[in-house]
């Protein structure tokens, strides 16, 4: 069995992935329209690109025991939702507010 450095194994991606749950939609609402459907697209390509994210730290956490596990690696990433999840919908959320009106 192997030491776990809770630091590097635990708390780094969670930190990473915190951070870009929280400037992935930010990226995207600079390049999107300021509607609603816009904000839905926001969601859904934020959702997209963190699952990847997500799906990425894990395959470099698990690419020193099995490197040829990547669908299983972007499942395991999936499961990180419930870290970016709340993230991404309260950065969603905030949006509306930096929004100009239009008359």
């Amino acid at each position: 069995m192997e030491n776990v450095n809770i630091t590097v194994d635990v708390i780094l991606p969670l930190v990473v992935i915190g951070a870009c749950a929280w400037f992935v939609p930010k990226f995207w609402a600079k390049r999107l329209p300021e509607t609603l459907p816009g904000l839905w697209m926001n969601a859904a390509f934020s959702g997209i690109v963190l699952s990847l994210i997500s799906g990425g730290v894990m395959l470099v956490a698990l690419g020193q025991y099995a490197p040829s596990l990547w669908v299983y690696a972007w499942w395991l990433g999936l499961k990180f939702a419930i870290v970016w999840g709340p993230i991404l919908l309260l950065a969603l959320v905030m949006q509306p507010q930096h929004w100009e009106l239009q008359e």
